[in-house]
């Protein structure tokens, strides 16, 4: 999952992403906001965002309200980086 505004963060997943299948690694690429609430429980979840002097990038802004809302116990059993 990745947050981006002028879309490093995202390059940078989809390289990762490209590494992870040659190994044979299943991966699901999506933004933050994309996200929210629907996090695997199997595998492992890495986060990879940029942030802008503290801000949220635009597509994690839901993303950051979700964690700020306390729901972030939802993670609980994600394994995550």
């Amino acid at each position: 999952r990745y947050g981006s505004n002028g879309g490093a963060s995202g390059a940078f997943a989809a390289r990762l992403r490209t590494e992870a299948e040659t190994q044979g690694i299943p991966v699901t690429l999506s933004t933050l906001d994309e996200a929210v609430s629907s996090f695997p429980r199997d595998g492992v979840l890495v986060i990879i965002t940029a942030s802008y002097e503290g801000s949220a990038p635009k597509n994690a802004k839901k993303f950051l309200k979700w964690l700020e809302a306390g729901e972030a116990g939802n993670l609980r059993g994600c394994r995550y980086a």
